[in-house]
């Protein structure tokens, strides 16, 4: 699919699927700021589940996620015949279907209505995954939902999930821990707060990632703001707008009811944001107004009141429709046309006079052009986002000739082929609308330009999450445009300079944009949390008392009736008070990337990069498609079809390992770890991949082994796996034992309840060299040559065999066969052996056999055994039989001069293909 890249999973989201494999249940938090793959972690940890009997989940999202959600199920591997939307549509059939396995995806508006939500209360599901979380936590009919709703598992997911509203983080916490309702005042508090810390609440940022991973996963990102210089017409234009709305309202407030929810509320604020977008918007929106404004008044206030104020939202999550914003706004404008009088249409007319001529030389539309065209140049993918589709229609007019693309609501089928188009080399300006783009990973793209700034710090964090993500190769340019109007100055000194502290001056301002701008501001930030936090983690305000959002549809309405300061002093000293209790409290994890590289490094995880490499190595090595390191026991097979008991391998140090299966048992589950016992530790992960990865290419299979002392795993082996295990996820497990000490009942049996160890391969480790060279002269060669051969004679007798000394032949040293075929002719016997005896006083990479000895050993095939006696002179020799070595070793030929020219054949204790 077009945008979407296989997933690699790195370091923080590999460190949070071990976080959660050892608890049961599975109820989490999931808070890492945008653009770290909380959407993938999530899916990565449903697909674990599965193998714990997870076979019905329900994901419940904002309407405008669906799409994303289906893309990333698709790329962690979940068929397209299991993911299915759940809709008024579909409800019935599935229900009558007794709701097959699979994963539901679902509009939680949509679910949360009574009448659907009775439809699927009474279901058993296994996991519920609930994204954009943080519009959970209160008395809603979401919390209802999720409260009516029966799962074992429960993964909440949200970049900023306290909003400056601790009852309500709180609240959204206790529907993982049911124990905690009611508690909000009481827990509020260091203690609880740490308590949650990698347990309840997981929190990443960019920075501790790029530390985790060694490298700049997230280059940099330098955020915007540029304020266009406006022509007389311009200024005239907006500022006239404010004016004419404010008198408006004025007549409202002498009224003295609630403003806001009131028709003349409702078209001021859209009016005000109309014009902010473009002359072509602003026309439109007028238009309507004038062609309607003798018609009766039909709307119903609360609803369409309801309707903008999620349209202009503290963030995009909130919009629940499909379609593009303008069309649902003029629909309302044109209910609500009737409170305008004749005196006002006629002052509307010379607005629209107004916008016809700024269409000519829009000045934010020049600048707009001057920052693609300077990127463009540069090789960069530049996205434009705009709000509605009729300023995106302007926008395609007005630079067609950039030969640009464009998503909305319209194009809904087309937008896999468009973005397949944005991915090639000659195609570098996209431009979307916000209801169309979220939810798309268009990390393709470097720069975006904000035609229209968002008015919340939290819709602005989203739009630059939209490109700052995984899978961004390049350093990121975030642009937001404004005009040099009165209105438009308020919102970026306010917003942008004061609150989100985008005030050092733009450096390379000149060369971009010549002398076209009024002023031009930036930011260099490595995380989103340097720049946002808590500035967008405050989603509400106190005002006189009461709890407000922090929405654009109430920031234009506070332009308009000039307490815009006043609100943005409210706003500005909020966030300084959230800021200090954030910290004070210590609501949030504070990941440490070093801890966190301990822990991984301790259960075998690599950097994604050297996993990658690995698992190519197994390909190009076996021909094996191992998918992950808990597969590498299989390569086991790859060396003769099944896992042998016993391999053997020459290696600067001795010693004995074992290959295994370590099964963990907790309360309610257990997992099965491939290990690997070297010395006194454990291999895991990749480190176990990595060893085996060596086995496979330097071991061989002996036919027959023989030692005189005991190579089996003694108990000692059992006891220091099983100690070593259990430290390694006791670590994993302390955040969690400790939340359950203090709070909660949810993981009150949680901890490793046993651990069995199941050994599959013994790897003998034999010395690859040969010792003290200062002691091999003639005499010492022969002491050990009849070590050796008395050794097998021993061994050959010991197995009930005939012993015949050939040693004479100059071919090899013995004949061996069974007691049972001592009246069968020679060279007619099914156990004949043709034994050549090669002696070593510790190691050797190869033995050499002469000219005569290897012909003679072809010749009789698999009836032509090698011994290969190792250590020969100490009191524990090792013997290690291959039969047909010719067709097994790796063997290398070549010509030696003693007193005459001769012909050697080196056999390398190898296999043949090393």
């Amino acid at each position: 699919m077009p945008g979407y890249k296989p997933v690699k999973v790195l370091k923080h989201q590999a460190a949070l699927l071990w976080r959660v494999i050892p608890v049961d249940p599975v109820r989490i938090l999931i808070g890492d700021e945008i653009g770290l793959g909380k959407t993938i972690e999530a899916a990565v940890i449903a697909r674990y589940l599965e193998k714990r009997g997870v076979k019905r989940v329900l994901l419940l999202l904002p309407r405008i996620l669906i799409r994303q959600w289906k893309g990333e199920l698709k790329r962690v591997g979940v068929g397209e015949v299991y993911i299915r939307e759940l809709e008024r549509k579909t409800v019935d059939y599935l229900r009558s279907a007794g709701f097959p396995e699979g994963y539901y995806i679902a509009s939680i508006d949509t679910v949360k209505k009574e009448d659907f939500k009775s439809k699927i209360k009474d279901i058993e599901w296994d996991l519920i995954i609930v994204d954009e979380a943080h519009n959970i936590g209160g008395e809603t009919l979401r919390d209802s939902l999720i409260r009516d709703l029966k799962a074992k598992h429960i993964i909440f997911l949200s970049a900023t999930p306290h909003r400056g509203n601790t009852a309500r983080y709180i609240g959204m916490l206790s529907h993982l821990d049911p124990s905690l309702e009611g508690m909000e005042k009481k827990l509020d508090n260091v203690e609880f707060y740490s308590a949650t810390h990698n347990s309840l609440v997981h929190r990443r940022t960019k920075e501790v990632v790029n530390k985790l991973e060694g490298r700049e996963v997230f280059p940099k990102c330098y955020i915007r703001a540029i304020v266009a210089k406006a022509s007389i017409d311009e200024k005239e234009f907006a500022d006239g707008i404010v004016d004419f709305l404010r008198e408006l309202i004025m007549e409202v407030k002498i009224r003295n009811v609630e403003l806001e929810r009131t028709p003349e509320g409702l078209l001021a604020v859209i009016l005000r944001k109309r014009v902010s977008s473009s002359p072509r918007a602003a026309i439109k929106t007028l238009k309507t107004i004038i062609e309607n404004f003798r018609t009766k008044i039909v709307g119903d206030v609360s609803s369409d009141y309801s309707r903008v104020s999620r349209i202009f939202g503290v963030s995009y999550d909130e919009i629940d429709i499909e379609d593009d914003a303008d069309e649902r706004l003029n629909e309302i404008t044109a209910r609500y046309a009737g409170i305008f009088e004749e005196r006002h249409i006629r002052r509307l007319q010379e607005f629209i006079s107004l916008a016809k001529k700024i269409e000519e030389h829009d000045s934010k539309l020049e600048t707009l052009r001057d920052v693609i065209e300077y990127h463009i140049k540069r090789g960069d993918k530049v996205i434009v986002f705009t709000e509605y589709r009729d300023t995106l229609e302007y926008l395609k007019e007005k630079l067609n000739d950039l030969n640009p693309l464009t998503i909305c609501g319209a194009n809904r089928d087309e937008w896999e082929s468009i973005l397949a188009d944005f991915e090639r080399e000659d195609r570098n300006l996209l431009i979307a609308t916000d209801v169309a783009s979220e939810g798309l990973n268009l990390q393709i793209a470097n720069v975006v330009v904000n035609y229209e700034p968002p008015w919340t710090p939290i819709r602005l964090e989203q739009r630059i999450g939209r490109v700052w993500r995984l899978g961004q190769e390049k350093e990121v340019y975030i642009y937001n445009l404004f005009l040099g109007t009165r209105a438009d100055l308020d919102i970026a000194n306010a917003l942008y300079v004061k609150i989100l502290n985008i005030h050092a001056a733009l450096s390379d301002t000149r060369a971009i944009l010549g002398d076209k701008i009024h002023v031009a501001y930036e930011k260099g930030v490595g995380s989103t949390d340097q720049i946002f936090e808590p500035v967008s983690e405050l989603g509400e305000i106190k005002i006189k008392g009461r709890r407000r959002k922090i929405t654009e549809y109430r920031i234009a309405l506070s332009q308009i009736t000039g307490e815009f300061d006043e609100l943005m002093d409210l706003i500005a000293k909020q966030i300084a008070n959230l800021k200090e209790e954030i910290l004070r409290k210590r609501i949030y994890p504070t990941e440490v990337a070093k801890f966190i590289n301990d822990l991984l490094q301790r259960l075998g995880v690599f950097h994604s990069e050297e996993i990658e490499k690995l698992l190519l190595e197994v390909a190009n090595l076996c021909s094996l498609n191992v998918r992950s390191v808990h597969e590498v026991y299989e390569l086991l097979k790859t060396i003769d079809g099944k896992i042998p008991e016993i391999l053997v391998m020459l290696d600067e140090k001795e010693g004995v390992d074992y290959i295994g299966i370590a099964t963990v048992k907790f309360a309610n589950h257990e997992m099965k770890i491939p290990i690997v016992v070297v010395e006194n530790d454990i291999k895991m992960g990749a480190d176990a991949l990595k060893y085996i990865i060596e086995v496979v290419r330097k071991s061989i299979i002996p036919d027959e082994i023989y030692y005189e002392k005991q190579l089996k795993p003694a108990l000692g082996i059992e006891i220091m796996t099983e100690l070593k295990l259990k430290e390694r996820f006791e670590s994993l497990l302390r955040p969690y034992i400790e939340y359950s000490s203090k709070y909660g009942e949810i993981w009150k049996d949680v901890g490793v309840k046993g651990i069995k160890l199941e050994i599959l391969t013994t790897i003998l480790r034999l010395p690859s060299t040969p010792g003290n060279p200062n002691r091999y002269d003639e005499s010492f060669r022969k002491k050990v040559e009849m070590a050796a051969i008395e050794f097998v004679k021993k061994y050959e007798e010991r197995e009930g065999r005939v012993v015949e000394d050939r040693q004479n032949s100059m071919k090899f040293d013995f004949y061996t066969y069974p007691k049972s075929e001592k009246d069968v002719q020679e060279g007619m016997r099914e156990g004949e052996r043709y034994i050549e005896v090669k002696g070593h006083a510790k190691g050797a990479i190869f033995s050499i056999l002469p000219k005569g000895e290897f012909e003679f050993a072809r010749r009789k095939g698999d009836k032509y055994w090698l011994y290969v006696v190792y250590n020969a002179l100490s009191d524990n020799p090792i013997l290690v039989a291959i039969r047909d070595p010719i067709s097994k070793l790796a063997i290398e030929k070549e010509e030696r001069v003693r007193a005459i020219k001769e012909e050697i054949y080196k056999v390398y204790f190898k296999p043949k293909n090393y």
